[in-house]
C-alpha cells in the first residue's frame, strides 16, 4: 500500500493529467460537502472546492507536497477547512463594518478615521487570538459562534462526539478569554 502511494505521488508530481483527474473524482465530494457545512453557501462551497484543488497544484508544482504531507484527502480537507475560516472571518468583519457604516448613516455622523482605525485594530487583535487557537478548537469555535451551527450539527459535520465539540468549544473560549484578558475595558 505504501508503494502504491509513493506511486501516486511521483506520479502527481510529474504533474500526470489523470493522476489530477484521480484526486478530483476521488475527494471532491468530500471537499465540497465540508465546504458547504460550514459556510452554508453553494456558491461559495463550489469556490472553495476550486481553491483547494489549486493549492494542492501549487504546492506540487513547487516541490512542496510529498508523503511527508500526510495523506491527499487530509492535506484537502485542511486547505479546505481553512479556506472556509478566513471566509467566515472575512463575512464577520464586512457585517460589522456595514453596521457601523448604517449607524453612522442613520445619524448621519461621518466615519472618522479614528472609529475606522480602532475598528481595524479590533479586528487585527481578534484575528490574532482566534489565530492563536488549535485548528480543531479554531473550526469548532468558528461554527458554532459565527455560524450559528449546533453542537449536533458540528458533530455530524466534523464526525466527531458530541461531547468533543462540547469540551473544544469550552477550551476554545477560555483560551480566547485569556488571550484578551489584557485588552479588557479596550474592546
Amino acid at each position: 500500500m505504501k508503494s502504491d502511494s509513493v506511486d501516486f505521488i511521483e506520479r502527481l508530481q510529474k504533474l500526470e493529467v489523470s493522476a489530477f483527474e484521480q484526486v478530483v473524482q476521488w475527494h471532491s465530494d468530500d471537499v465540497f460537502r465540508l465546504a458547504y457545512l460550514i459556510l452554508g453557501n453553494h456558491d461559495e462551497a463550489e469556490d472553495v472546492l476550486q481553491e483547494t484543488f489549486l493549492k494542492l497544484i501549487q504546492r506540487i508544482k513547487s516541490g512542496q507536497f510529498g508523503l511527508h504531507n500526510g495523506s491527499i484527502k487530509s492535506f484537502l480537507l485542511t486547505c479546505a477547512r481553512n479556506l472556509c475560516i478566513d471566509r467566515v472571518r472575512q463575512r464577520t468583519i464586512r457585517a460589522k463594518s456595514q453596521k457601523q457604516i448604517q449607524i453612522n448613516n442613520d445619524w448621519n455622523l461621518p466615519e472618522s478615521p479614528y472609529s475606522v482605525a480602532r475598528e481595524r485594530d479590533i479586528h487585527t487583535i481578534l484575528a490574532n487570538a482566534l489565530d492563536s487557537l488549535p485548528e480543531n478548537q479554531r473550526l469548532i469555535f468558528v461554527l458554532f459562534e459565527f455560524k450559528g451551527d449546533s453542537y449536533k450539527e458540528i458533530a455530524d459535520a466534523l464526525q466527531i462526539p458530541l461531547s468533543q465539540v462540547k469540551t473544544q468549544l469550552h477550551r476554545a473560549r477560555r483560551k480566547l478569554r485569556q488571550r484578551l484578558e489584557k485588552y479588557r475595558g479596550e474592546l
